[in-house]
């Protein structure tokens, strides 16, 4: 396994608040970190604390993501915002000219009450959206709750849907999941499950039930396993569960319809595993499952550049 394109990190927060930087942080994820793989995309999730007002959580959305595209500057890294952009960040890479290239989403959008703060967003570079964390709130019920959309949630997501964003299930109620994607299909938007499980697997409310993962791929979407080992079994889990979790995710999706949405940055690790490079842990016990070469490689990079190339084409026209 040479290649990566995983969909959640939740490194520029993580950077922001440990003053680390993006080529030598302590965290998962860091360029060093990053150079066993050619090409290395990664969705980078501007992660925000519900514990604030919103007005609070939009100045710390701003200082957070212009201080990662400004590291993402230093550091020759492409901030992806089309189809084309991605294409030629791969290139730029196979050639040797880049060491990574980063999507930027958000993680709890509580705080896009306006139009204006989504057309911000989205020229600071957002092309997805993770609407929700936890609890209930001003958009809507999380993955705890049995709550919806309000119609203040159901609104935004409309107009990110209209404006060129991706929508993301993960962390949504059930309720609310089924609404997102009846709104990114009413659209003619994307939608995926950026870092989600198999329910099948282990019952987590965080993870993805079988009704919820067939609407989802029947919408064209694809769903990141997570690798937070707490969503994975009761007290943490080994990179051998992590593994089961994703091989029956795929029989569930189709093995087309899975790839990596690892959350570096925001969880712990299953054991065996402690940032980046341990992939090939992953990787290693996916062998010993039974998956073939070709299909880790759909699993890691393949799947994920197809399906983001397709949703940027299909966003970029809405522009």
């Amino acid at each position: 396994m040479t290649s990566l394109f995983d969909l959640h990190c939740d490194t520029p927060t993580y950077l922001f608040d440990h003053g680390n930087s993006l080529r030598s942080s302590g965290g998962h994820i860091s360029l060093e970190k990053a150079a066993v793989f050619t090409p290395y995309h990664q969705v980078a999730a501007i992660w925000q604390r519900a514990n604030a007002s919103n007005d609070e959580l939009y100045r710390h959305f701003l200082e957070v993501v212009d201080a990662f595209r400004s590291e993402c500057e230093l550091n020759n890294c492409r901030i992806i915002r089309t189809a084309k952009e991605l294409l030629a960040a791969d290139e730029e890479q196979r050639a040797g000219f880049s060491p990574a290239s980063f999507l930027l989403s958000i993680e709890d959008c509580r705080f896009l009450d306006s139009p204006q703060r989504l057309e911000t967003a989205y020229d600071r570079g957002i092309r997805i959206l993770t609407p929700l964390w936890a609890g209930s709130g001003p958009l809507g019920g999380a993955h705890d709750s049995k709550q919806g959309l309000t119609p203040l949630g159901q609104s935004l997501l409309r107009d990110a849907a209209q404006h060129g964003m991706i929508l993301d299930v993960s962390h949504a109620s059930i309720r609310s999941t089924f609404q997102i994607i009846e709104i990114a299909s009413t659209c003619g938007a994307p939608v995926i499950a950026s870092h989600s499980n198999c329910a099948a697997f282990y019952p987590h409310s965080r993870n993805l039930t079988h009704e919820e993962i067939r609407a989802l791929i029947e919408a064209g979407g694809i769903i990141g396993a997570s690798l937070c080992p707490y969503h994975l079994a009761e007290k943490g889990a080994s990179v051998r569960e992590a593994a089961e979790n994703i091989a029956l995710l795929s029989i569930a999706a189709g093995k087309n319809s899975v790839a990596l949405g690892c959350d570096f940055d925001g969880t712990e690790l299953p054991a065996g595993m402690t940032d980046l490079k341990s992939i090939s842990a992953l990787d290693n016990a996916l062998a010993v499952l039974g998956w073939s070469q070709s299909e880790r490689e759909a699993l890691f990079y393949q799947n994920a550049f197809k399906a983001m190339y397709k949703y940027l084409q299909i966003m970029d026209g809405k522009k």
